[in-house]
C-alpha cells in the first residue's frame, strides 16, 4: 500500500536493548488475528512457548512488568529465535502511527518512544513529506481531509520559518477562525474563504493564560504515572519566557503535533481543538522537561507526556474539547 509520511519515518530503527524506556515493559499487547494463526502453526521450539502464554489473545506480563518474551538483556526473544516477521501488528508497528489524509493513508513516528522522540526534537527544518509502499492494515476515509490540510500545510510552512512569538500568534488566531471556517470547508466552499494563519504576533499574556488552562486540563486527565500530578503542578511554574527560549525543539514538537493531529476535525468542528492542542502540547512538553525529575531531558519529558496523554484518546479527546482560545 502506497501511504505518504514525513521523510525521517524511514530513518527509525528500533534501539532494542539500548532503550530505556523499553515498550516491552508495563504493557499487555493484544495479538491481531493474522499473526495468532501464524502462532498456531509455528513449529518451532518457541511455537508451543509462545502458544500456551498467549491463549488469552495477549502477550502476557511478568511479576516484574516484562512481557514474557523479553529476555535479560532487553531483547524479544521471538524475533532472536524465529525473527521480525512473527511480531504481532502492534510490536511491529510502534511508534508508527497512521491516518487519513488528502492523499489517502499517511503516518509518521510517535513520541511515545524515546528513540522516535529524539529523531522528532532533532529536526531543524519542514520535513519532505514522500510516498513509500508499506503494508499497512489501515483502512478508512475522509471526505474532508483537504479542508484540514489546508490549515495543517499553511501552519507547517511557518513553524521553522517564522519568529517563536509570532508562530504562537498564528496558531492561535488560526483556532479562532478555523472553526467558524469548517462550515465553509464542509460545504465544499473552501476556494472561498482565505483563513488567516499568517504570522502574527502573540499577546503573551492571553498565551501564558492559555498554558495556565492548559496545564489545568492535563492535571485532570487520567495518569498513567503516578507522579503526574505532582509534575504538571511544578511545571505549570515554569516561565513561559524560559518555554518560549528552547524555539528549536518547540517547533520540532510543534510540528510533530501539527502534522499527527490537524489532519482531521473539520466533520466534527475540532479543528480549532486540534490547532490548539499542538501549540500547548509543545509548550507543555518544554515546561515538563524543566521539572527536576525529568532530568533536564527534551526526551524525556516527550515520552512521558505521550504515555500520559497520547495513548488515551480519552484524555486527547478531553483536552481538544475543552481548550477554549481566549
Amino acid at each position: 500500500m502506497l501511504i505518504r509520511v514525513p521523510e525521517y519515518f524511514t530513518g527509525f530503527t528500533c534501539i532494542a536493548d539500548k532503550c530505556t524506556d523499553s515498550c516491552c515493559v508495563g504493557w499487555e499487547i493484544d495479538i491481531d488475528e493474522d499473526t495468532s494463526a501464524k502462532y498456531r502453526l509455528l513449529n518451532a521450539p518457541i511455537g508451543a512457548e509462545i502458544r500456551e502464554k498467549t491463549s488469552h489473545g495477549y502477550f502476557p506480563l511478568q511479576k516484574n512488568g516484562r512481557c514474557a518474551f523479553l529476555d535479560d538483556v532487553g531483547l524479544c526473544r521471538i524475533i532472536s529465535s524465529v525473527g521480525k516477521e512473527y511480531l504481532c501488528d502492534i510490536c511491529r508497528e510502534h511508534p508508527r502511527y497512521y491516518g487519513v489524509g488528502a492523499f489517502g493513508i499517511e503516518g509518521g513516528l510517535g513520541l511515545g518512544c524515546e528513540e522516535a522522540a529524539r529523531i522528532i526534537l532533532g529536526l531543524r527544518k519542514k520535513p519532505r513529506l514522500i510516498v513509500i509502499d508499506r503494508d499497512v492494515r489501515y483502512f478508512d476515509e475522509d471526505e474532508f481531509a483537504e479542508g484540514s490540510e489546508y490549515f495543517r500545510d499553511r501552519l507547517t510552512d511557518l513553524i521553522f520559518e517564522t519568529g517563536i512569538t509570532k508562530l504562537c500568534g498564528a496558531y492561535m488566531n488560526a483556532a479562532r477562525v478555523a472553526n467558524d471556517d469548517a462550515y465553509d470547508i464542509l460545504t465544499h466552499k473552501i476556494g472561498r474563504i482565505h483563513p488567516d494563519v499568517a504570522p502574527r504576533e502573540a499577546d503573551t499574556e492571553d498565551l501564558g493564560r492559555l498554558l495556565e488552562a492548559s496545564m489545568r486540563l492535563l492535571d485532570e486527565c487520567e495518569a498513567l504515572n503516578d507522579d503526574w500530578h505532582e509534575i504538571i503542578d511544578m511545571a505549570s511554574r515554569v516561565k513561559l519566557s524560559y518555554i518560549l527560549s528552547r524555539e528549536d525543539e518547540l517547533r520540532a514538537l510543534i510540528y510533530y503535533f501539527t502534522h499527527r493531529y490537524v489532519r482531521e476535525g473539520i466533520e466534527d468542528m475540532s479543528i480549532g481543538g486540534r490547532i490548539l492542542f499542538a501549540l500547548i502540547s509543545a509548550l507543555s512538553i518544554i515546561a515538563i522537561s524543566a521539572v527536576p525529575g525529568c532530568g533536564g531531558s527534551d526526551v524525556k519529558a516527550a515520552v512521558m507526556y505521550s504515555k500520559n496523554i497520547e495513548y488515551s484518546t480519552d484524555n486527547v479527546d478531553y483536552i481538544i474539547d475543552n481548550l477554549d482560545i481566549l
